[in-house]
């Protein structure tokens, strides 16, 4: 019966336009990087323009069948897939992947949903630019999710988020009327911005399908340096000390704990280790400037000043651009060990960076009373207060042992969270494992808020059903 309903579904999709490409799932989009999910959705549909798209929303909208917007598959909280038995199909943006226009004097590159980023950084490095968003799965994910998730990544500090970097979109709402706002406006006040609505939604408020992209120049001058210290509160004293002196040519401020390394280790991936003793806390600091300043200079004698004060241990620079790569390798694979090893419970949070210092305290405290067996690898932003504060089990034990803490570990971190004013998701979004908690964590006018919007943009709830906002749970 099922196999019969998919064909006739199929087959109403290619009358719409027959040369509608329709697949099975691939192994990859069977699940999601960590394996917590299964996809359950029916096949996969992947439209060349936004045309089709237009086309087949409008269809599964009569139809009302969920659609799921998908591009790299790399998120993390399971937006990304339909549960079991619920009828819903793949969106894939893949084949969408045209770089449809460059200005070089607006400084803005339009490109469609299904571009990958790494691709819209070499194309832009060409052209004296760069595009600031950077993650670790450049080389896979697209800039439809990249907007539809709200991105964040490493330089957050100095150009923003996702949202922060484009200037207008194209897409195609639940009733597969297509929204044409794709502007190069860096001022533009006429009415409700439906482009920050639809930026971050995590595909249930439409279909992104082309963006118009914030541009900067390539700086002249890059610094890279690893910093190793023994204290977090040391950490965030350094951050606003060069804040202050330094601010607008700093580009990431990220910080490592050594179990990360360790990690590496323990997983077995390849890396350079610069260090001959490991420190506690280990901080990489990027400058960058675009003009003659001496900024390596600069950079140099406020951390000489800082160092005779404060416990720094050890400073490295990267030396050459082999080194410079080398550094970021050992931050970029730090995510991947954590896979391998397997988490106990994960936490992408956000706080003030005034309560940073008291929540680490208060949170491994806490950690610590649950079992003696666990260990915490906490890495991340620093610079934008956005911490991976990940829980794992000590060598010789295995996550499953653990299990039945995981909700409690969640709560008694959230909760700390909550009371210090912060987030409990900085860059990963809701999807599918956090609608719970946002509902918890929210209150309920922001959630009847975030429905009403629901409703009015998808009436048929066939946008990424089951994801962010339900009026199951409110």
């Amino acid at each position: 019966m099922k196999d019969l309903f998919i064909k006739n579904l199929k087959n109403k999709i290619l009358l719409e336009d027959n040369t509608i490409i329709i697949e099975n799932l691939s192994e990859a989009q069977k699940s999601e990087p960590r394996g917590r999910y299964m996809n359950h959705a029916l096949f996969v549909v992947k439209p060349i323009n936004v045309i089709q798209v237009s086309k087949v929303v409008s269809l599964m909208n009569d139809q009302k069948i969920g659609i799921i917007p998908y591009s790299g598959g790399t998120g993390l909280v399971g937006g990304q897939l339909a549960s079991e038995g619920e009828n819903s199909i793949l969106l894939s943006l893949d084949k969408m992947k045209k770089i449809r226009n460059f200005s070089s004097l607006d400084n803005v590159l339009t490109v469609e949903a299904g571009v990958i980023l790494s691709e819209i950084h070499n194309y832009v490095s060409e052209k004296k630019r760069i595009f600031p968003l950077s993650l670790a799965s450049e080389g896979s994910c697209q800039i439809g999710g990249n907007l539809a998730t709200n991105a964040g990544g490493i330089n957050v500090i100095k150009y923003g988020n996702a949202r922060d970097l484009c200037l207008g979109l194209e897409a195609v709402l639940p009733d597969g009327s297509i929204y044409n706002g794709l502007k190069s406006l860096i001022k533009d006040n006429t009415g409700y911005d439906i482009k920050n609505l639809l930026i971050g939604s995590e595909g249930t408020l439409g279909v992104i399908t082309a963006a118009s992209l914030k541009l900067y120049p390539k700086p002249e001058k890059t610094c890279v340096s690893l910093i190793c210290m023994e204290s977090f509160e040391i950490a965030l004293k350094l951050y606003n000390h060069l804040f202050e002196n330094l601010h607008s040519s700093i580009n990431a401020f990220e910080i490592m704990n050594k179990n990360g390394l360790d990690f590496l280790e323990r997983a077995k991936i390849p890396f350079k280790d610069p260090f001959k003793k490991r420190s506690e806390w280990i901080l990489l600091v990027e400058l960058t400037c675009t003009s003659d300043d001496e900024i390596e200079e600069r950079f140099y004698k406020l951390l000489d000043g800082f160092m005779k004060k404060n416990s720094i241990e050890d400073v490295l620079f990267a030396q050459n651009e082999r080194q410079r790569l080398d550094f970021w390798e050992i931050r970029e694979k730090i995510p991947e060990a954590n896979r391998i090893i397997g988490s106990v419970s994960s936490h992408d949070i956000s706080l003030p960076l005034s309560n940073l210092g008291s929540f680490f305290d208060r949170a491994s405290k806490k950690v610590m009373k649950f079992s003696q067996h666990l260990l915490i690898n906490c890495f991340g932003h620093l610079g934008d207060g956005n911490l991976h504060f990940n829980v794992f089990p000590v060598y010789g034990k295995k996550k499953e042992e653990f299990d039945y803490l995981k909700d409690d570990l969640k709560d008694e971190i959230y909760n700390l969270v909550n009371q210090l004013n912060g987030s409990i998701s900085a860059e990963h979004g809701i999807g599918k494992l956090k609608m719970l908690d946002l509902y918890k964590y929210s209150g309920q006018t922001k959630m009847e808020i975030m429905l009403k919007i629901k409703n009015a943009f998808d009436p048929n709830g066939i946008m990424n059903p089951n994801k962010v906002v339900s009026k199951e749970i409110i």
